[in-house]
């Protein structure tokens, strides 16, 4: 986070096999009066299940357009 000059943000996939879990992270630097970074936050969203559903609409789609 030195130096960054925004928010980050960042898909992981944490684990594997079917208890596999793909989570949302965004970092934020936290920094004193004088911009010195004096430490972090971070929070993750669980987004398994709407990253699956998004992809089945998607793949809806691209069967529906392939009957058209």
């Amino acid at each position: 986070l030195a130096g960054e000059a925004g928010p980050l943000r960042a898909e992981r996939a944490v684990g594997s096999g079917p208890g596999r879990r793909l989570l949302l992270a965004r970092a934020n630097a936290l920094r004193d009066q004088a911009g010195v970074l004096t430490g972090a936050v971070e929070v993750a969203d669980d987004v398994t299940e709407m990253r699956a559903l998004s992809e089945r609409a998607e793949r809806a789609d691209r069967l529906k357009q392939l009957g058209e």
